[in-house]
């Protein structure tokens, strides 16, 4: 029976990040697409870890440390993997769509639970080869390796995934119990989310001092690794020397809480997944919904359901946390800002053409409207019922990312007018430029998403991270700032200058913004009708 069940979550994994294709052709297109971005992102972030950690070989192989490098990239690994799968676990074992159909088989809860562990363990494991590959391979190519120290690397590789899956599994049932307690809970998944989220971006932001001290640090860090991080101590003892009793030690540090969490929660499974609190009808107060027109009925709906996904909100509207970052940071780190100055002439507009280009890029990576179509669903018979044109429905799609996303560029055009004290004229070409991107994807999402529709997901992340229209937009959206600063910096900087040429830029902006609108108010109808049929 585990067996079956194992078996279907990976055939239910290979189908999300797989669905099947209308077209043969399409789906190995598709397939070779996905294949050639994922070794692109596999590459080039195993480049950069690898780069890292190289800084911290050298200092501790001269100290004698060698254990001590291993234990850091151990530590780095559980700690990424632990931020990734921790919001996933609480979805994957607790909330899965068929809970309730696995439920009503002849299946014993403990099993159901043993196979999403497994699938998580699977999960953590390839979370945590972002940082063990690429430090395994600095070891490999610097120092020297040994049968043994090769042997111990890959069993402790199996074996730290399971402190990271117990631990994210606790976390995930805390949640699941006090979801039903929270009133708004997409609210604080999601706020949740943005702290752990700024938390890392700040590490990272971080990383390379950090990476230099703890070179640095040699036999102080070693000290503090070998007290507090008991575990971490004896995997670096068995890769480095090739120690039996350590790898023994760390085996039960990792095998303890693995199987302390395994029976805590094959004793409360059943409880979670059938509990239904905070759902009493006698306690919410009947509220009358206020009369509305179509349109500003549509346009709640596209809100409500924007504000009520955490999913949503952290994936497709993710670059709008990083509008205003940057003038923030510039206003609190003067050395920062100092850098930043420096690297550009004050004069003839290209302090406010960078602020633009910087706004246009983080407005580019907004795609609310990508996958709104898509996240229809099941329930897009609603909307062919209703006594509304298909074309309103979509302008109210674009109307919601707009008024999402405005209030942040004007909030970043503003503090980087401050931060980086442009004129009057280059703080207004900082707002209306990233503003016009801002319009210009919104329709570009619609027009890809009625393209590329999918409307038989069964998790919200299907639509929105593994859509083709997602990426579509993404990439559409980087062309049209890349290849404008291109042109200019290859073939216009001597005979425009950089105002002008932000203002040219707005135009054409517009016109492709109006071409995409006359498209979709052409072909809207048609579309719509024809999704999914």
């Amino acid at each position: 029976m585990l067996k079956a069940l194992i078996r279907v979550q990976l055939l239910s994994l290979a189908s999300r990040l797989f669905p099947r294709a209308r077209k043969q052709g399409r789906s190995a297109l598709r397939k070779l697409g996905i294949l050639v971005l994922a070794l692109y992102v596999i590459g080039s972030v195993g480049f950069s870890v690898g780069a890292l950690f190289g800084t911290l070989w050298s200092p501790y192989q001269s100290l004698g440390l060698q254990w001590l490098y291993h234990a850091m990239a151990a530590l780095a690994a559980f700690g990424l993997s632990f931020i990734s799968s921790v919001f996933l676990t609480q979805s994957a074992l607790y909330n899965a769509k068929d809970n309730e159909l696995l439920l009503s088989l002849p299946i014993r809860p403990g099993f159901i639970l043993l196979s999403r562990l497994l699938l998580m363990w699977g999960f953590v494991f390839l979370t945590q080869q972002v940082i063990l590959l690429p430090s395994a391979a600095v070891w490999w190519l610097k120092g020297p390796v040994r049968p043994a120290g090769v042997f111990m690397y890959l069993l402790t590789s199996l074996l730290l995934p399971l402190p990271a899956v117990a631990l994210s599994s606790l976390g995930g049932w805390l949640l699941a119990l006090a979801a039903g307690r929270v009133k708004r809970k997409s609210l604080v998944v999601t706020l949740l989310s943005v702290a752990f989220l700024a938390l890392y971006f700040y590490a990272f932001s971080r990383l390379q001092a950090v990476m230099g001290r703890l070179a640095a640090a040699g036999e102080s860090l070693a000290a503090a690794v070998r007290g507090a991080f008991f575990p971490a101590y004896h995997l670096g003892l068995a890769v480095a020397e090739g120690s039996g009793l350590s790898l023994l030690l760390f085996a039960l540090c990792a095998l303890a809480p693995a199987a302390l969490a395994f029976a805590l929660l094959s004793r409360r499974y059943l409880a979670v997944l059938t509990s239904r609190r905070g759902t009493r009808r006698a306690d919410t107060p009947r509220v009358p919904e206020k009369a509305r027109s179509p349109r500003g009925a549509l346009l709640i709906k596209e809100l409500r359901r924007f504000v009520s996904a955490p999913e949503y909100m952290l994936n497709s509207g993710f670059g709008l946390l990083f509008i205003p970052a940057l003038p923030v940071v510039m206003m609190l780190d003067a050395g920062t800002r100092a850098a930043l100055l420096s690297a550009l002439p004050a004069g003839d507009g290209l302090l406010g053409a960078a602020a633009a280009g910087v706004l246009c890029l983080m407005a580019g990576m907004v795609t609310i409207t990508a996958p709104s179509v898509s996240l229809e669903g099941k329930s897009l018979w609603i909307l062919r019922t209703l006594p509304v044109e298909p074309m309103d429905v979509l302008i109210m799609k674009a109307a919601m990312h707009l008024l999402v996303s405005l209030p942040f560029i004007l909030l970043g055009a503003v503090l980087a007018a401050v931060a980086m004290r442009l004129p009057a004229w280059d703080a207004a070409l900082a707002f209306v430029l990233p503003a016009l991107l801002c319009a210009l994807t919104a329709l570009l999402g619609l027009a890809f998403n009625l393209r590329f529709p999918r409307l038989d997901w069964q998790s919200l992340m299907q639509p929105i991270k593994q859509g083709l229209s997602v990426v579509l937009t993404m990439a559409a959206s980087f062309l049209a700032v890349a290849l404008p600063a291109a042109a200019y910096y290859f073939l216009l900087k001597d005979l425009v200058s950089p105002r002008v040429f932000l203002l040219l830029t707005a135009l054409v902006y517009a016109g492709l913004s109006a071409m995409v609108f006359r498209h979709l108010k052409k072909s809207a109808r048609d579309a719509f009708l024809t999704l999914g049929g």
